[in-house]
């Protein structure tokens, strides 16, 4: 999975914001920012109906072998016009450069109310065209929820699905979030619902490959139990240095039970009841 990280809280732009990156942008991204700009005019002459079409044949496009680092700057222009429409909101270009360099796999640091929320939508709109998922982690469930319910509109007029996890979920709730085209949640949830179906797939005898979330599609117990993520293909990190370090430095620990000691565990019980 790659991990594209942001630094900061997410939150709304409500004036042009003033960007910080940890490294200088090449010089080649100020480019795809004004190629970006240059499609506006078009992408606003059409319809809702005609934007959601050109949205999936980029999708087509993207699976269909095409790189996404050619789809870039049609997707991002889709997504700046998106956010126009549903939510009233437009990309300012450091937003844009923003985007661009996290899809790059570069760290973007910006200060609280600069925008985050609606920069992370447009390497997740690109990532998720290739139709493998595309999550962003944050750290607490209410951001996710939050971030979840404002973009869904700009996605959905993309014709893309969006899930968000929540820790009191239960197990079918989490795998239809994580079978969307876009999944929100926290980094904990994502981890733990990782070692779950570890757990799972070991119970079932699963090969390297299922561990790693390659296997088949039909995996299911005989108790009708499946594991909940598919395969691991984009993350982005938001509050990366509180969650790639400070909260990294506490590991996630699940326990499990062998057979012969469950079996040990159960006898007990009965022998004290």
């Amino acid at each position: 999975m790659g991990a594209l990280s942001l630094v900061g809280s997410l939150g709304a732009a409500a004036s042009a914001p003033m960007g910080v990156f940890l490294h200088r942008p090449p010089r080649r991204w100020s480019k795809l920012v004004t190629e970006i700009g240059e499609r506006e005019s078009e992408l606003k002459a059409m319809n809702d109906r005609a934007l959601r079409k050109y949205s999936l044949s980029l999708r087509f496009r993207a699976k269909s072998g095409e790189t996404l680092t050619r789809l870039l700057p049609e997707a991002f222009a889709l997504v700046r016009e998106a956010a126009s429409r549903t939510i009233q909101m437009k990309h300012f270009d450091v937003q844009v450069l923003g985007g661009i360099a996290l899809f790059y796999g570069r760290v973007a640091e910006m200060d609280t109310g600069e925008g985050k929320t609606l920069t992370a939508t447009l390497p997740l709109y690109l990532r998720a065209l290739a139709g493998k998922g595309a999550h962003l982690a944050t750290v607490n469930d209410y951001l996710a929820a939050r971030d979840a319910e404002m973009l869904t509109p700009v996605y959905e007029l993309l014709g893309l699905t969006v899930g968000v996890i929540q820790t009191s979920d239960s197990q079918d709730k989490r795998r239809k979030a994580y079978a969307c085209d876009i999944t929100y949640g926290t980094a904990k949830e994502f981890g733990f619902d990782f070692l779950r179906d570890r757990l799972l797939l070991r119970r079932m005898g699963r090969t390297q490959n299922d561990f790693l979330g390659e296997g088949s599609s039909h995996r299911w117990d005989e108790a009708g139990e499946q594991p909940v993520q598919r395969h691991a293909h984009f993350a982005l990190v938001d509050e990366a240095d509180s969650v790639l370090i400070d909260e990294a430095r506490t590991p996630l620990i699940i326990g499990s039970l062998g057979e012969k000691a469950r079996e040990q565990v159960v006898a007990t019980y009965r022998w004290a009841a």
